[in-house]
């Protein structure tokens, strides 16, 4: 998580560095104080809260205080040292706690892609997870773009105040709990939700969000903090044409191609070669484009070869050069026979070359219900 810190928070951060360097004696802080105060500060800014650093200042403060101020008698001295100590952990320690800002982290699973019209309201629910019940007064609350895709405008961002677990993507306006979030003091704890209403102006753009950023005080002091989804981004297309349904194929192949490279640029999965990622990937996007958002097909090798020039043929450790594809004697459901996509692949700057197998998948009905298979990887048959 990025934390921001203003000005404001930078002059507090050396009024706490300053606090802490009056445990120390005069003559140690005449010859070590600047560069006391100066070390500490950024640690603050890097971390506000640890209960170990201000025990170890203190003690230490103590300690140099026995070693040089010999005036002090021994009875005195212990004296003073308990009366420090305490007076850490209930005042110096609390003071801390009362500035540090929230860890915020929030659950979202992301992905959301809605078509829409320019003056329609949509309502993204963001999920916070953090165990807190600290409460907290909102100040602003704005978006986070994804890549250079534009970003939505806010026109309203309302709490919700009833712990509702399964609010979604473009829930109505009217849910129950819902209040103004700005202005108003909230807990951003586990399962507490920020509903943001936005609007995309623009017809022909797809616009993306992958976070917030939130401004908000706590014990009177202002924190910045920026919160990302950590999941694939949210978007919003617009079609260029009023006329057009709100499925056709403009936005359908624009959000298959953001999270068909999302995915390529994310996936980390155990066991799986950079190579066998890459393919994978591809035939998850021809798989979604025709099958996911189509008429429930599966993808042919003409859809593999197209996702594999329009995403992949210039990403990537790997460049795809060859595709083709052998059937299977399996029966996937009402699906009467199953590809097995070849990927030839040669490594970028060196000759290394690699054949990676991919078993297609498939969209079918079952009943009322449309059932995914997902490609997986196979083991590609002798020569």
């Amino acid at each position: 998580m990025k934390i921001e810190v203003t000005n404001s928070e930078t002059s507090m951060y050396r009024r706490q560095a300053l606090s802490y360097l009056r445990w120390y004696p005069a003559k140690w802080r005449e010859r070590y104080g600047e560069e006391f105060v100066a070390h500490l500060e950024d640690e603050l800014e890097e971390q506000p809260v640890s209960y170990g650093r201000g025990l170890n200042i203190v003690l230490h403060g103590v300690t140099t205080r026995f070693r040089l101020d010999r005036g002090f008698r021994w009875t005195t001295s212990v004296a003073l040292a308990v009366a420090m100590v305490a007076a850490l952990v209930i005042g110096v320690l609390a003071s801390e706690v009362n500035y540090a800002a929230l860890p915020l982290s929030m659950h979202n699973e992301g992905g959301a892609g809605m078509p829409t019209r320019p003056k329609t309201v949509n309502n993204f629910n963001f999920r916070f997870t953090n165990r807190s019940s600290v409460r907290i007064r909102l100040l602003h609350v704005s978006l986070i773009g994804y890549k250079d895709y534009p970003v939505p405008r806010l026109v309203r961002v309302d709490v919700d105040v009833h712990h509702q677990k399964e609010l979604g993507v473009d829930l109505p306006s009217t849910t129950p709990g819902l209040v103004p979030a700005i202005g108003r003091s909230v807990v951003l704890g586990n399962d507490d939700s920020i509903v943001a209403s936005m609007v995309a102006p623009l017809k022909g753009h797809l616009y993306g969000v992958e976070g917030l950023t939130l401004q908000y005080v706590r014990k009177g002091v202002t924190h910045t903090v920026t919160t990302p989804l950590n999941k694939e981004p949210d978007l919003l297309c617009v079609e260029p044409r009023s006329s057009e349904s709100l499925t056709s194929t403009y936005c359908t192949r624009r959000f298959t191609t953001v999270y068909a490279l999302w995915s390529f640029n994310h996936s980390k999965t155990p066991g799986q070669t950079p190579a066998q990622s890459e393919a994978l990937a591809t035939v998850n996007a021809a798989l979604s484009y025709v099958g996911g958002f189509a008429d429930l097909r599966t993808a042919g090798v003409s859809d593999v070869r197209e996702w594999t020039t329009r995403l992949f043929a210039h990403r990537g450790s790997w460049k795809i050069t060859h595709v083709t594809a052998t059937t299977e004697n399996v029966n996937l459901l009402d699906v009467k026979h199953e590809l097995v996509f070849h990927f030839d692949l040669v490594k970028r700057g060196t000759s290394e070359r690699s054949i990676v197998c991919v078993r297609n998948g498939a969209y079918v009905r079952h009943g009322a219900y449309d059932l995914m298979y997902s490609p997986g990887l196979e083991a590609c048959p002798k020569p």
